[in-house]
């Protein structure tokens, strides 16, 4: 037996039923009992080949009664397949190098079994030994371990793969052979194994062989083979045999050229990737002398001006020697009278003047001579000219770089002078030159001159037209300069030329084909490696020409017209169209033919009228012509044959008005007539159907086929159309149709829609300036609208400046206003308006711009202040400036002539009158005069002005330099740099300027010295050796030069002076005593003569022979001792018998033997003392201390003592620490012994150190004694506790109930004792969450919602019990899993598809489709069909909901065929949790499926589409077959959702009928009928599918729009990642790219990223700012794009940045009742500017036990009170960083009745609630008190409640016995008081009233009803309320809701909540919450009967319970118990009690 199903009838007995299968859905396979209900099994189940199975049972009982119900069956898993490997062996190859974690194959093994049977698990069991190798649960082999194929090159796994069956026993397994071959990967570089030292000699002959050198490489192949070879440059001297390693010379070696040579041997593997290594062989070099100096260029060359002063450094040539000794060593000379040569650096500078004119170029020879020495021959580079901009660097060694990159389009060429130094003393140098050519880098794309082109070609043009020429340039040279043309189009009729650009036809073009072309043009440069290319647009139009005739449509015509036809009567309208455009399709009609005069047409609308009477029987044949305008003229004609009927058969029309008149801005859609008619068919009344027949021009109107309701359908326009003739035709529905026609005239009216335009837009008109008003021009604009609207007005609209012009406002004429000032103006441009007179006024504006004709009013003005300079020698005639003048008029007006009027006979100078040249008239005298000062006059014929022009006069060279000494004599110490200044001399020129400019140089050139040609001064230019240090004044140390003076006048003057110099030894230090004993004891008991202590004194000096010389020289001291001259012992000279316990000193002087001698002195202290016998004692010889470990720095520790009996200074002691102090940590007072801690200390580090401490004492012969030190470091709470990682993830199920465990987090201290104590806390307001303090357990504490919210990030802080400023933070991610809550729903009940009876298999017929509410997998849907619907020939896809033909189906054609289908989520079917729906198939039949093209259709439509587009045409193309048109009404049957299509009855065309909305509706499934109307009606179908396609219409919207930030972060923090989303579809969605709107000051703080990065850019102060409101726009992707506005909230988040402030909190504690039963009172941390910083509170005096505060809060919790009484606390806040505040707090406890009520009145003040709480509540209670206190009373108030900028106060006064005033004596105090009160309180009393309603407080039409007992939106803490009281809720959503009741109780039986739907009896649904004996009861009527749950718990004990009740779809939560609502047996009522007891 596998099932049961059973029956019960209500109100019946005993009843035999019979049980069978109505619907069997397995072949047989289930057998029912009739009598039982049992089903039994047939046959094997196998889940593999049918997984459920769908049954139908009928029950009948004996009185044919039945019943049907359905049976599930779910068929289990059993774990009977093994898996299976395809293949179960792989060969793969790999490199050795795969990073660890690559995927290197997928297995490929199924499991035919399903779920855990089938969920695989995989290991390797062989071949795997290290671990390198893993496979995870997807079948993925990955690398685990770094692979190395030198170590192992194969591995062979064997990997086994396991099911999970829950029985081990039944677990299945298979293995797969994997054989991991590695490539080798190149990862091994050659190793050397050779020496890298060699010596060899400069003759060894080429060829031979000097060394072999050997690599090895660990690779295998050609990775591992390695090749020898050099760096490139030691190639022309050496080479190596690539394979054998052989070095051999192949160049000869030369030791002058080189010492030593650095050979670079790479060995490289044959690797594909070559690695190689290097190896640097050293070879030295035995010289041979054999070689002559060499300069380094043949020919130098200079440009230098010919103006350069002498001394003038020019270039420096060079010259090498690569001998040794002073062979090597090179001087210069030179053969020049104007240039001299630095014999030792090579130095070129100018000593005469060059003069280009006289000898434009030098020439002259060097001749260098070798006399270097050693080390000179070292050369140093620099680059003299030519780097101006940095290009280039050298380096000391001659290697030239490049530092920045460069540009040859910029400069293609660089010549750069290079210098090279050599190192001798001093230094010499040479230049050469470096020509470096930029090759060009295709780095420019080509540009071409336009971004976009527009041409336009006729559509006649020939082939190989000429349509445009194109031009792109590319700055590149050569190839990459060179630019080839090429189109990106696809095809189209034209093509490019790749060289000229030239753009040609290829084909004829068709403008009625394609009327435009936009071509992509590139130009491409010709680089062959990486080619640059560049695009424009090319917009090619074609022209229209006459090359289309007009066409008649649907002609030749037949019009039934009545019998009798009278004159002027509509007969037909003929309709032609021409593809050709503008003049070429303006068509005319005209009428032609034997009948043609009985007719007349309407040339344009092709109406064709009766001219006369017609009244004849026979058909009359006419010809209607139709003619295009074009230039060469196209027509067509056709045939109008009239047909009279009878005049009853035609309709009667009935049109009320005749003739309409609108405005042409009327509204579109505007029902402008209805016309109606009559009409029957063989005397049966027939629908009429109407149809606009002519004059509908711009198809401007539309008409309703069946009601006659005439509309406008577009926008109309008065100056296109001023009327329209429309013919209005009413159709019958005989066979042939008559038709029967009205005419209506609609005159279209003008209204002001179109603007002023003038002729010109600009207009140029000229006007003198200084004339009065005059007229200057006429401007003219013209309007298309008619009357006022036409009439036009005109203004200067702007430019008018200083209102300078008028204009005419009916004519435009234009005239100055007042005199122009063309200087002060020139040129006026005036905007001119041109404005009709509608009544909506519309403008124009032009330019009109006026030029200012110049009239001479202005005179000249001097261009400069003059000011001249003229050599003295100037010769007469010589032009010393020009004097210019300006004007600010123009023309001849602006001329000025020039003179000197005053001119006297001493003044040398004149003026041209017409140029204004100042020139010489005689020789001018500088040392006569030196300046001048002419006035010059300027004259333009109105108007005469004068300057003055200073004239100086230049010196020229007459003086001769002066030394300002006759010789120069100068000691000097050896030098020791190579550069020195020595001395400076100086001479003196009293000429001006460069004749008084004085340069210096040697002469002759110095080999030690040179001197600066500017200041004189004398430098040293290398080391100049001294040489007799024995006799230092001989005169090989004195050396004599010649400095020469010159000035720089032309010619220069010349004179020298002597300079003598004499070296000789430089002493630079004096002796040094080295450190000594400042106090020195002397026993008093030693002999004469001994050696006390002994000084030394050192002298650093070089040439010292280090001997120095002690004296003692003086102090008390000398006579009692002495000092050895030569050893500095000092000794006892004297008996000291006298002197005991004296002190004495001696001054010692300790002298060099240096030139000059130099000497140092110090003195030494000696005190005569007895005999030293005691060593220091400490008084313990161990000393213990503790300290904690965060001691700071400089504390004391303790102090060590010694004692010695010695007296003075034997007994003086000093301490040390000598052992123990390796970190030292520790220091000891020398003299104090004091013990101090010098480094901070780290319990954690070291607990224990161990000192052992000297104490040394005085004496000449030093004791010591020592102490043992131990220190122990005390643990304090120094280290925050650390969890074991920064992030967590955890998962949880939604609708787990409070309590589930959800993750454990764990923190560690290393701390010890109480200061690693932890607890754990949840940051931030996550209420979905707990956290167990004391083991971090996180749990769920509210119900979680998957589809509302499905990952939560959760911040928990680890923190010190003691101190919870020791904290860490960590991150838990939890994801929220689903839980399937949702049935599946089809979306209809029953589908309608058609499909032809010879559909081949997989034709689809349609879709189904059902929907589930639930996220992810949960709400994912299957379809299945039930039973014998499988067998029906259609299979539905499991996934889609697809329905294909699987079978023959001819069986069933011309019928329909019903199927069941079923939706169910994944897994089991449980009966509730599926849906159903029928499928209705029609099959057609063959003949009558030709109707339509095709069975289905489908096609795409834009969502922007038009109504009226056609989307497609569905009549087959057959209608040669249809005998007459209208044989087929076609229809659409089903699927038409908001009737958004139409189908054209008799065509088949579907068109839209109303707009789309894609995302709405985003495809349409349509059922077509046709119906024949023949004598035997048959049917066709069709499945239309038509696919909405997306256009952008929808703005993006922000996901998230709300964000926070913390506070005081700094600039370019990143706040958050926008993200967006578009219901548009790609590519009208993202990327989306973000920008702040406006420029508000929020703004100024963020910035936004296109992308979306919203950052900081100030940082926020969030004192200042606590938030944020930001507009961001958000554009998407879609062409146009779209975009939305989004405010975007941030947050600003507190940082504990501020200090608490003392404070006073009043509290008042208003309860109703007998008795207050306690609980949270308020928070009473103290005032902190921070708002969200955690404070710690705790009660300091003033303490009770009837008052206590939550452990790390400051919520203040009070118990219960069974009176009033009033209560002061102290109490203290910390919020952990800075110091703790305390405050007063005073608690007020006061109740109140309903008699405090009844008497109490409403009290509206103008406050807000924060200011009346914070500064006027107690004040406003006072002065009541006051108010009323000679009657004993006081004011309460014990209700209020916040309402906008009032608070609403209810208030009572109470006497002292209790009782309360009545309300009419409260209305009346606080009325007549009002003003009192004001005037004391500053409250303003709005109203007194006692209803609480009388305020209006509610919003949104809602209705005031009075309530009490509650105390508003701002009321944190409970409601209370009394006996037959009870909490109502509003209707609750019927899908989901929750229910949360936190309560406190000591009644044992109360009604809680309570909520109904106002229905009675069973059906009636309820929610009811009661205590009932002390315990909750949870009942309940969902509609399926009544659910009551009850509790074990007590819960009317006075202490707050926690009840909630969840629903979610079918699933009911309540108290922890999950239950199934849909129908809850009364059987399991006391299960589900028991559940809810033990939770």
């Amino acid at each position: 037996m596998v099932g049961l199903v059973t029956t019960s009838a209500p109100n019946r007995g005993v009843d035999d039923k019979v049980y069978a299968i109505q619907e069997d859905d397995g072949n047989g396979l289930f057998v029912i009992n009739p009598a039982t209900g049992n089903f039994t099994l047939t046959r094997s189940l196998d889940f593999e080949s049918a997984k459920y199975y769908i049954l139908t049972v009928k029950v009948l009982n004996t009185d044919e009664q039945f019943s049907l119900i359905r049976a599930y069956f779910n068929v289990l898993d059993i774990n009977d397949n093994p898996p299976v490997f395809h293949p179960d062996s792989y060969s793969i190859n790999i490199m050795e190098n795969v990073p660890i974690g690559t995927s290197i194959l997928t297995l490929n093994v199924t499991d035919a079994d399903e779920g855990p049977n089938a969920a695989l698990t995989f290991k390797i069991i062989s071949g795997d030994r290290n671990g390198q190798f893993a496979v995870d649960r997807n079948a993925v082999l990955t690398v685990q371990k770094t692979l190395d194929l030198e170590h192992q090159s194969v591995y062979t796994l064997i990997v086994q793969a396991v099911d999970q069956s829950q029985c081990d026993s039944t677990c299945f397994t298979s293995s797969a052979w994997i054989t991991v071959k590695l490539n080798d990967v190149n990862d091994n570089t050659p190793e050397f194994r050779t020496a890298n030292t060699i010596y060899l000699p400069e003759d060894t002959s080429v060829g031979s062989v000097i060394m072999t050198v050997t690599a090895v490489d660990l690779d295998s192949g050609l990775n591992g083979q390695v090749e020898y070879s050099l760096q490139e440059h030691t190639r022309n001297k050496f080479s190596i045999n690539a394979t054998s390693g052989e070095l051999s010379i192949i160049g000869d070696i030369d030791g002058e050229k080189m010492e030593r040579v650095i050979i670079d041997v790479i060995a490289s593997d044959k690797g594909e990737l070559s690695l190689s290594s290097s190896m640097s062989i050293t070879v030295i070099i035995i010289d041979v002398n054999d070689n002559s100096p060499v300069f380094t260029e043949n020919i130098y060359t200079v440009t230098v001006d010919e103006n350069i002063p002498r001394g003038s450094d020019l270039l420096v040539v060079s010259a090498a020697d690569s001998d040794e000794g002073k062979n090597g060593q090179v001087r210069y000379i030179i053969n020049s009278k104007d240039f001299y040569i630095d014999s030792v650096t090579g130095l070129i500078s100018v000593s005469g003047k060059l003069d280009r004119e006289q000898t434009p170029w030098c020439s002259f020879v060097v001749l260098g001579r070798d006399d270097d020495l050693g080390s000179n021959r070292k050369l140093t580079y620099q680059i003299n000219r030519g780097n101006e901009d940095g290009k280039f660097s050298i380096s000391a060694n001659g290697s030239l770089s490049l530092v920045q990159s460069l540009d040859r389009e910029t400069r293609a060429e660089y010549m750069l002078v290079v210098t090279a130094t050599d190192a001798g003393d001093p230094p010499l140098t040479g230049s050469g030159t470096i020509r470096i050519i930029v090759d060009d880098l295709n780095d420019n794309t080509p540009v071409f001159g336009q971004s976009q082109y527009t041409v336009t070609v006729s559509e006649d043009a020939p082939i190989g037209f000429k349509v445009l020429t194109i031009h792109a340039v590319d700055p590149d040279a050569g190839e990459n300069g060179q630019t080839s043309y090429s189109m990106d189009f696809g095809e189209s009729p034209f093509s490019i030329d790749p060289i000229s650009g030239e753009i040609i036809t290829t084909s004829t073009l068709d403008r009625e084909i394609q009327t435009s072309y936009t071509l992509i043009a590139l130009a491409t440069d010709k680089n062959y490696l990486q080619p640059l290319s560049s695009s424009t647009l090319v917009l090619v139009i074609i022209g229209d020409v006459n090359d289309e005739p007009p066409q008649f449509l649907n002609d030749p015509y037949v019009a039934n017209v009545p019998a009798t036809l009278k004159e002027g009567s509509f007969v037909y309208a003929v309709t032609a169209k021409d593809r050709d455009a503008g003049i070429n399709a303006d068509l005319r009609f005209s009428l032609s033919g034997p009948n043609a005069n009985k007719f007349a047409v309407d040339p344009v609308r092709g109406v064709i009228f009766a001219k006369q009477v017609l009244k004849v029987s026979m058909d009359i044949t006419i010809i209607v012509n139709v003619i295009d305008g074009g230039e060469d003229p196209k027509s067509d004609s056709t045939t109008l044959t009239v047909r009279f009927q009878s005049t009853n058969d035609f309709p009667q029309f009935f049109v009320d008005n005749k003739v309409h008149v609108y405005p042409e801005d009327q509204a579109v859609n505007t029902v402008i007539t209805k016309v109606s008619a009559l009409g029957n068919v063989k005397g049966k009344i027939r629908p009429i159907l109407f149809y606009l027949a002519a004059g509908n021009f711009g198809d401007a109107f539309q008409i309703n086929q069946l009601t006659g309701e005439l509309k406008i359908k577009n926008t109309l326009d008065f100056e296109i159309v001023k009327c329209y003739q429309l013919w209005i035709e009413a159709r019958n529905s005989g066979s042939p149709p008559f038709s029967s026609y009205a005419r209506l005239d609609i005159n279209v009216t003008d209204v002001n829609d179109n603007f002023p335009a003038f002729k010109q837009s600009i207009y140029r008109c000229e006007v003198y300036e200084n004339v009065p008003a005059c007229d200057v021009c006429n401007v003219t604009a013209a309007d298309l609208d008619s009357g006022l609207n036409g009439f036009i007005e005109y203004r200067i609209f702007d430019g008018n400046i200083n209102d300078a012009f008028n204009i005419n406002s009916s004519s435009g004429l234009i005239r100055t206003a007042q005199m122009l000032d063309r200087e002060q103006m020139a040129l006026y441009t005036l905007i001119v308006e041109a404005k009709d007179q509608g009544s909506n006024t519309k403008t124009g504006t032009a330019t009109v711009i006026i030029s200012v004709l110049d009239k001479n009013d202005n005179a000249p003005r001097f261009s400069q202040i003059f000011l001249a300079r003229v050599v003295e020698n100037a010769p007469v005639g010589f032009t010393i400036l020009q004097i210019t003048t300006t004007d600010d008029d123009i023309g001849v007006n602006a001329i000025s002539t020039y003179s000197i009027p005053n001119k006297t006979a001493s003044l040398p100078f004149c003026v041209n009158r017409r140029t204004g040249d100042l020139i010489v008239t005689r020789l001018l005298d500088r040392e006569a005069t030196d300046w001048y000062v002419v006035r010059v006059h300027a004259n333009d014929s109105a108007w005469d002005v004068n300057t003055d022009v200073t004239i100086f006069v230049i010196d020229t060279n007459d003086n001769t330099p002066q030394f300002t000494e006759p010789f120069y004599s100068l000691t000097i110490p050896e030098p020791k740099e190579k550069e020195m200044f020595v001395l400076q001399v100086s001479a003196t020129d009293p000429d001006l300027e460069s004749n008084g400019n004085i340069f210096y140089f040697l002469q002759p050139p110095h080999e030690f010295f040179r001197v600066n040609a500017t200041t004189g001064k004398i430098f040293t230019k290398q080391l100049i050796p001294f040489k007799n240090l024995d006799n230092p004044s001989a005169d090989w140390n004195k050396i004599k030069f010649t400095v020469t003076a010159s000035d720089l006048g032309e010619p220069p003057n010349f004179n020298e002076t002597t300079v003598t110099v004499t070296i000789i030894a430089h002493n630079d230090h004096p002796p040094l005593f080295l450190p000594h004993r400042q106090l020195i004891p002397v026993p008093v008991n030693l002999e004469f003569g001994t050696k006390v202590i002994k000084l030394i004194a050192v002298d650093e000096d070089l040439y010292s022979s280090g001997k120095v010389e002690y004296y003692i020289t003086g102090n008390n001291g000398s006579f009692l001792f002495s000092i050895e001259k030569d050893s500095g012992w000092i000794f006892v000279a004297n008996s000291l018998a006298s002197s005991l316990n004296k002190v004495f000193t001696v001054s010692i002087t300790a002298n060099d033997k240096g030139t000059p001698p130099l000497s140092s002195s110090t003195i030494a202290n000696f005190v005569i003392t007895e005999e030293n016998r005691f060593a220091p004692q400490f008084f313990s010889l161990q000393v213990c201390y503790s300290i904690p470990e965060d001691w700071s720095s400089g504390s004391v520790i303790g102090n060590l003592t010694a004692s010695d009996n010695d007296q003075g200074l034997n007994g003086q002691i000093m301490y040390s620490i000598v052992v123990g102090n390796d970190g030292a940590y520790f220091s000891i007072g020398n003299t104090t012994g004091l013990l101090t801690l010098v480094r901070s200390l780290d319990f954690e580090m070291d607990s224990v150190y161990s000192l052992q401490i000297y104490a040394q004492d005085g004496g000449w012969m030093s004791k010591t004694g020592s102490v043992n030190v131990i220190i122990q470091v005390e643990d304090v709470n120094d280290n925050p506790p650390v969890f074991c990682g920064q992030v967590f993830f955890a998962t949880v199920a939604e609708n787990s109930p409070c309590g589930t465990t959800v993750f454990t987090v764990n923190a560690t201290d290393n701390d010890s004792g109480i200061h690693a104590e932890i607890n754990y806390a949840i940051e931030g307001e996550h209420t979905e969450f707990f956290i167990d303090p004391q083991f971090g357990i996180i749990t769920v504490q509210e119900i979680l919602n998957f589809e509302l919210r499905q990952f939560y990030e959760v911040t928990v802080r680890a923190f010190n019990t003691h101190d919870r400023n020791k904290f860490s933070l960590a991150k838990v991610y939890v994801n929220v899993t689903g839980v399937n809550e949702y049935i599946p729903q089809f979306v209809k009940t029953v589908y309608h598809f058609s499909v032809s009876e010879k559909a081949h298999n997989g034709t689809i017929v349609g879709y189904v489709t059902a929907t589930d509410c639930d996220l992810g997998f949960d709400g994912m849907v299957d379809y299945l069909l039930i039973g014998k619907s499988k067998e029906r020939g259609f299979h539905i896809n499991v996934s889609s909901g697809e329905v294909v033909v699987s079978g023959n189906i001819i069986q069933n054609r011309g019928s329909h065929v019903l199927l069941q289908v079923l939706a169910k989520n994944a897994g089991r079917i449980r009966g509730f949790d599926v849906d159903e729906a029928l499928i209705n198939i029609t099959i057609l039949e063959d003949h009558n499926a030709r109707i339509f093209k095709s069975v289905i259709y489908q096609t795409h439509v834009r969502e922007d589409s038009l109504v009226g587009t056609s989307v497609i045409s569905l009549m087959a193309n057959n209608s040669g077959t249809i005998p007459e048109w209208n044989q087929f009404e076609i229809q659409i049957k089903d699927g038409n959702k908001n009737n958004s299509f139409s189908v054209n009855s008799q065509t088949g065309e579907v068109c839209i009928a109303s707009s789309l909305d894609r995302e709405t509706i985003p495809f349409y499934n349509l059922t077509i009928t046709a119906v024949s109307r023949g004598s035997s009606p048959t049917t066709g179908n069709a499945q239309l599918i038509i696919i909405v396609d997306d256009v952008n219409d929808n703005g993006p919207i922000l996901v998230t729009t709300e964000g926070y930030v913390m506070e005081n972060q700094p600039p370019g923090t990143q706040l958050i990642y926008l993200n967006a989303t578009d219901l548009d579809s790609p590519p009208n969605q993202g990327p989306f790219r973000y920008q702040l709107a406006g420029n508000s000051n929020a703004s100024s703080f963020v910035t936004l990223s296109q992308a979306g990065v919203l950052s900081i850019q100030k940082m926020i102060d969030r004192e200042i700012i606590s938030e944020l409101y930001l507009p961001i726009i958000v554009r998407d992707s879609g062409i146009p794009s779209m975009s939305s506005v989004t405010i975007f909230h941030v947050l600003v988040r507190n940082q504990n940045e501020n200090t608490s402030q003392l404070g006073n909190l009043y509290i008042q504690i208003n309860y109703y009742g007998k008795y207050f039963l306690g609980g949270k009172v308020g928070n009473v941390m103290s005032k902190d500017p921070d708002v969200s910083d955690i404070f710690n509170c705790t009660i300091v005096t003033n303490s009770t036990t009837h008052f206590t505060i939550t452990a790390d809060t400051c919520e203040l919790q009070a118990g219960k009170q069974l009176y009033e009484k009033d209560f002061n606390l102290t109490v203290r806040a910390n919020k952990g960083i800075h110091s703790a505040v305390s405050s007063n707090i005073y608690i007020k406890y006061k109740h109140f009745t309903n008699a405090t009520i009844d008497n109490s009145v409403l009290l509206l003040v103008s406050v807000s609630i924060k200011e009346f709480l914070d500064k006027k509540y107690l004040r406003f209670v006072k002065a009541v008190d006051d108010l009323i206190s000679k009657n004993n009373t006081k004011l309460y108030v014990f209700g209020m409640m916040p309402m906008n900028r009032h608070v609403l106060l209810m208030a009572a006064i109470e006497k002292s016995n209790g009782q309360t005033l009545s309300r009419s004596t409260l209305i009346d105090i606080f009325t007549t008081h009002e003003q009192w009160l004001r005037t004391h309180t500053g409250i303003t009393i709005s109203a007194v009233a006692y209803d609480p309603c009388a305020t209006n407080p509610c919003h949104h039409d809602a209705v005031c009803t009075k309530q009490t007992g509650t105390s508003g939106n701002e009321c944190d803490g409970s409601l209370g309320f009394e006996e037959l009281s009870y909490m109502e809720l509003p209707s609750l959503d019927p899908i989901n809701n929750m229910i949360y009741v936190e309560l406190a109780t000591v009644k044992e039986n109360s009604l809680i909540l309570y909520n109904y739907d106002n229905k009675e009896g069973a059906e009636g649904e309820f929610l009811a919450l009661e205590i009932i004996n002390g315990k909750t009861e949870f009942s309940y009527n969902l509609g399926s009967g009544i659910v009551r749950l009850v509790t074990d718990q007590y819960v009317a004990d006075g202490e707050f319970h926690k009840i909630f009740a969840t629903r979610t779809g079918k699933v009911l939560i309540f108290g922890g118990l999950l239950e199934e609502y849909a129908n809850l047996p009364t059987a399991l009522e006391q299960e589900a009690s028991d559940i809810l007891s033990r939770n």
